[in-house]
């Protein structure tokens, strides 16, 4: 539909391209996230493969069609705004009717970790 994408990779293919994201993300992905996948998932050698920043806002892409992630055993999504600034946002669906949808309220700082099996996707009304 030629509507703009904003994606940033900080982290791709098991590199680091941005320094200043390394520093602010490592730490916490090493000490923190990549161990409780490792345990939550029965996956001693899971690690990080890539991290993507993508946004959504009006005049760029506000919808990230329904989907699983084939190319990730474990996916983990990082809130970054106030849920109140924006209505709609990652959505669960349980089953292939849209009424089964539902919106998580992510926060700043909150995880939510997911597996690769797990029907999702993002619609940011406004």
């Amino acid at each position: 539909d030629q509507t703009p994408t904003f994606e940033f990779y900080p982290f791709r293919n098991g590199e680091w391209a941005s320094v200043e994201m390394r520093q602010i993300l490592e730490g916490v992905i090493e000490s923190r996230i990549l161990p409780y996948v490792r345990e939550r998932y029965a996956c001693p050698t899971c690690a990080l493969a890539d991290v993507l920043v993508r946004r959504y806002v009006p005049g760029e892409r506000r919808t990230h069609a329904v989907h699983f992630d084939g190319h990730a055993f474990v996916t983990a999504v990082l809130g970054l705004s106030d849920p109140h600034e924006y209505e709609g946002g990652l959505y669960l669906q349980p089953d292939s009717d849209v009424a089964s949808r539902l919106f998580l309220r992510i926060g700043p700082g909150d995880l939510v970790v997911h597996s690769y099996d797990l029907q999702h996707g993002v619609h940011v009304w406004k």
